[in-house]
Protein backbone atom coordinates (compact mmCIF):
# COMPACT_ATOMS: atom_id res chain seq x y z
CA UNK A 1 0.00 0.00 0.00
CA UNK A 2 2.85 2.39 0.80
CA UNK A 3 4.39 1.87 -2.65
CA UNK A 4 1.18 3.08 -4.29
CA UNK A 5 1.23 6.23 -2.18
CA UNK A 6 4.89 6.92 -2.97
CA UNK A 7 4.24 6.47 -6.70
CA UNK A 8 1.26 8.83 -6.51
CA UNK A 9 3.26 11.47 -4.59
CA UNK A 10 6.11 11.29 -7.13
CA UNK A 11 3.69 11.55 -10.05
CA UNK A 12 2.00 14.60 -8.52
CA UNK A 13 5.37 16.31 -7.86
CA UNK A 14 6.47 15.74 -11.48
CA UNK A 15 3.09 16.96 -12.74
CA UNK A 16 3.16 20.17 -10.66
CA UNK A 17 6.83 20.99 -11.28
CA UNK A 18 7.64 24.18 -13.22
CA UNK A 19 9.30 22.76 -16.36
CA UNK A 20 11.21 25.16 -18.61
CA UNK A 21 13.65 25.13 -21.50
CA UNK A 22 17.37 25.58 -21.33
CA UNK A 23 18.05 29.33 -20.85
CA UNK A 24 20.21 29.37 -24.01
CA UNK A 25 17.24 28.25 -26.15
CA UNK A 26 14.31 30.45 -27.15
CA UNK A 27 11.48 27.91 -27.48
CA UNK A 28 10.72 24.25 -26.89
CA UNK A 29 11.61 22.01 -29.82
CA UNK A 30 9.37 18.93 -29.77
CA UNK A 31 11.37 17.15 -32.47
CA UNK A 32 12.65 13.83 -31.32
CA UNK A 33 14.36 10.68 -32.48
CA UNK A 34 12.69 7.29 -32.59
CA UNK A 35 14.48 4.63 -30.60
CA UNK A 36 12.78 2.17 -28.24
CA UNK A 37 11.10 5.26 -26.80
CA UNK A 38 10.79 8.78 -28.20
CA UNK A 39 13.54 11.05 -26.87
CA UNK A 40 13.24 14.84 -27.13
CA UNK A 41 15.92 16.45 -29.27
CA UNK A 42 16.41 19.20 -26.65
CA UNK A 43 15.33 18.05 -23.21
CA UNK A 44 13.58 20.24 -20.66
CA UNK A 45 15.39 21.40 -17.53
CA UNK A 46 13.95 21.50 -14.05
Amino acid sequence: MAIIHVELMMARMVQEFEWSTDPTERQVDFAGKLVFTVVMKNSLRA
